[in-house]
C-alpha cells in the first residue's frame, strides 16, 4: 500500500475524501471550532451540511494532532497522526486475528508456528487491510476492530457459556461500534442471530449469556448516546449516525433477549418451541422498529432528487450488488467471494469432524453465508466478512498439525506448511490482480482523476485569495477543506443533496449561458476544474456538450477570468466576474 499510495508523510496526500473531512474535523475542534457535532460548516449551498459521524473516532486523532504538535507545525503533524493511527490500529488487528480464533482451534497458548498461520492468512485480506492503509483515519477501520473483538468474545461464549464475561464485553464492543456508525446494525443483528441459534440448540443453558448480551448492548449505546447527542436532538431520526434510531435498534436486541427469557418454561422444552417462539418474537420486534423507521429499512440515503440518485449514488462503486458486479466484473467478484465460500466449507468440514464444537461451526458457517447474502445488497458488507474467514480457514492446518503425532514426524507439518504457503500466495496474487484492475473505489485502487489532480499543487494558489465558495468536483471538496480556508459548493455525502445537484447543475450545464445561471444562483465565486476530469461530467452532462467540456477545451466564457497561477498542477482556477 505505501508502494502504490505513497506513505503520507512523503506524499503528502491522505487515503480518500473521508479521511480529507475527518482530519477537518479534528482542526476544527483543536482549533476551538465547536460547532454541532452534527453539523459540517463550509460545506453546501448554505455553507451548513448536517454530518452524523461520531466524535469517538475524532478523540483519538485530536490527542495524536495536540502530541505532535508539540514537536511540529500543523501540517506535519497532520500528516504524522494519520501515519501513526492506523498503524496503530493495524497492530491491534494483528493481535485480534492471534487472539480471536485460538479457542476454537484448541492450540492452549499461541505458538509463533501459529501466529504465523493465522497473519499468513489475514494478508490475503486485501479489501479488509485496504482499510488500515497509510492515511486511512475514517471510521472504518475502528469499527473492523470493534466488530472483530465482539465476535471473539460471541465465539468464547459459544464454547463456554457458563462464563457470563463474554457476552457483557461482547456487548459493550457492539454498543460502541452503532456510537461510531451504520455497519455495526447489521454486523450485531448477526451477532445476536448467533447467540440466539445457540439459544435454540442449548436452550435455557444459555438464556443468560443472551440476556448479558442484549443489557450490554444497551446500557452501552444508551451511555454513549446521552454522551454524543445533543439533548435537542435526542429525539430527532438519523439513519446513518448515533441517534435514536441506533439506541432503538440496540434496545430491540434487549428486548428479545429478555421476552426469551420470561417466556414460560413450557414453549421452551423443545427446539420446535424455540423456534416457534423466536420466530413470532422476531416478527414483533423488527415490526416495531419498522413503524418507528421506516426510511431506514427501505431509503436510508434518504435522497429525494432523482438527477442526484440516479447521477451519483448510482456510480458509488462500493454501494453496488454482487450481482451487478458479477454481471459486469466476472473476475473481481470471484476474487470478493471466493474466500469466503471457501471458509464456508472449512467451517461445515470442521463441524463434522469437531463434533464437540458443531454448534460452534455451524453458527461460523452461518455468519459467512448471512454475510454473503447481505454482499447481494452492497458489496462493501463482503470487506468486513473478510474477518470471519480467518477462523475457518486457518483451521485446516491447525488440524492436520494435531494429527501428527510427535515433533520427530515432521512430514505432515512440512506438506501443510507447503500447501499453505501454495494456498496463500497463489489466493494472494489472484485476490490482488483482481483488485487491480477491478475498478473498486478510491479506497482500493488510486483511480483517475483523484490519482492524477493533486489539490496540493493549487492550495498555494489558492491559500493567496480570500475565502470564497469554489465549485469543484464533489470528491476534490473534502480536501479543499482540509488544505485551505475556502468553503466548497459540494462534498460526496448524502445529506449534501443540494450541493451535489448545483455542482451538477454548473459543470454539466448544456452551455454557458446555463452554466451562469448555476453560477448566479448558488453564488459561484471561484470555479476549479481538473484537466482529467471530462469523462466525469460527461457521464453526468444530458447530452455530449456540457460546460466542463467547453472550459477544458479552451472555450472560456466572458464572466470568467484565469485566476493568477493558473493553471495549478493539473488545476484550471477561474474567478467569477
Amino acid at each position: 500500500m505505501n508502494f502504490q499510495w505513497g506513505t503520507p508523510l512523503l506524499s503528502g496526500r491522505l487515503a480518500d475524501s473521508d479521511d480529507y473531512l475527518r482530519m477537518v474535523r479534528v482542526f476544527d475542534l483543536a482549533d476551538g471550532n465547536h460547532y454541532p457535532a452534527n453539523i459540517q460548516t463550509r460545506m453546501g449551498v448554505t455553507g451548513q451540511v448536517e454530518n452524523n459521524w461520531s466524535r469517538l473516532v475524532d478523540a483519538p486523532l485530536l490527542g495524536m494532532l495536540t502530541v505532535f504538535r508539540f514537536f511540529a507545525g500543523r501540517d506535519t503533524a497532520a500528516l504524522l497522526t494519520v501515519t501513526s493511527a492506523p498503524a496503530i490500529a493495524l497492530l491491534i488487528l494483528m493481535f485480534l486475528t492471534v487472539w480471536y480464533p485460538r479457542p476454537a482451534l484448541a492450540l492452549g497458548q499461541p505458538s509463533a508456528a501459529y501466529a504465523f498461520l493465522v497473519q499468513a492468512v489475514l494478508l490475503m485480506q486485501m479489501m479488509l487491510l485496504a482499510q488500515f492503509a497509510p492515511g486511512r483515519v475514517d471510521h472504518d477501520m475502528w469499527q473492523i476492530l470493534l466488530i472483530m473483538a465482539g465476535f471473539g468474545f460471541l465465539l468464547r461464549s459459544s464454547l463456554d457459556p457458563a462464563e457470563m464475561r463474554y457476552p457483557i464485553f461482547a456487548g459493550a464492543f457492539f454498543g460502541t461500534g452503532l456510537s461510531i456508525g451504520a455497519d455495526m446494525v447489521l454486523w450485531l443483528a448477526v451477532g445476536a442471530a448467533f447467540m440466539g441459534f445457540h439459544w435454540l440448540a442449548r436452550g435455557r443453558d444459555y438464556e443468560r449469556a443472551c440476556l448479558r448480551l442484549g443489557a450490554a448492548v444497551f446500557a452501552t449505546a444508551l451511555l454513549e448516546f446521552i454522551v454524543l447527542r445533543p439533548p435537542a436532538s435526542f429525539f430527532e431520526k438519523v439513519c446513518d449516525g448515533i441517534s435514536i434510531t441506533y439506541l432503538s435498534f440496540a434496545a430491540a436486541v434487549a428486548a428479545f433477549f429478555t421476552a426469551v427469557y420470561v417466556v414460560p418454561a413450557a414453549f421452551k422444552k423443545t427446539w420446535q418451541g424455540r423456534t416457534a417462539s423466536a420466530a413470532m418474537l422476531s416478527v414483533v420486534i423488527v415490526g416495531i422498529l419498522y413503524a418507528l423507521f421506516p426510511t431506514c429499512f427501505h431509503d436510508p440515503y434518504q435522497l429525494t432528487d432523482p438527477v442526484v440518485r440516479k447521477l451519483w449514488l448510482g456510480n458509488i462503486s462500493e454501494a453496488e450488488s454482487l450481482a451487478t458486479v458479477a454481471a459486469t466484473r466476472p473476475l473481481y467478484s470471484l476474487s470478493l467471494t471466493m474466500l469466503v465460500a471457501l471458509a464456508a466449507v472449512a467451517a461445515g468440514i470442521a463441524a463434522r469432524a469437531e463434533r464437540e464444537k458443531r454448534l460452534m461451526w455451524a453458527g461460523w458457517c452461518l455468519i459467512l453465508l448471512a454475510g454473503l447474502a447481505l454482499g447481494f445488497w452492497q458489496i462493501r458488507i463482503l470487506r468486513i466478512v473478510q474477518l470471519f474467514t480467518i477462523l475457518p480457514l486457518a483451521w485446516p492446518f491447525c488440524f492436520i498439525a494435531r494429527l501428527t503425532p510427535s515433533r520427530r514426524d515432521i512430514s505432515a507439518r512440512a506438506v501443510a506448511a507447503l500447501v499453505m504457503l501454495m494456498v496463500m500466495a497463489g489466493g494472494g496474487l489472484f485476490y490482488g490482480s483482481a483488485l487491480r484492475h477491478g475498478d473498486v473505489s478510491p479506497i482500493l485502487v488510486r483511480q483517475e482523476p483523484l490519482a492524477r489532480c493533486n489539490v496540493g499543487d493549487a492550495a498555494s494558489v489558492l491559500n493567496r485569495l480570500p475565502s470564497q465558495l469554489i465549485a469543484a468536483d464533489i470528491d476534490f471538496g473534502p480536501e479543499i477543506l482540509y488544505r485551505t480556508k475556502h468553503a466548497v459548493l459540494a462534498g460526496p455525502y448524502h445529506h449534501d443533496e443540494a450541493g451535489i445537484r448545483a455542482d451538477i447543475d454548473f459543470f454539466a450545464a448544456p452551455d454557458e449561458a446555463a452554466a451562469r445561471q448555476a453560477a448566479e444562483k448558488y453564488h459561484v465565486q471561484l470555479v476549479m476544474l481538473c484537466m482529467h476530469e471530462r469523462g466525469i461530467w460527461r457521464r453526468m452532462a444530458a447530452g455530449e456538450s456540457f460546460f466542463a467540456g467547453q472550459l477544458l477545451d479552451g472555450a472560456l466564457p466572458s464572466w470568467l477570468a484565469p485566476v493568477s497561477g493558473s493553471p495549478a498542477g493539473d488545476f484550471l482556477i477561474f474567478h467569477v466576474k
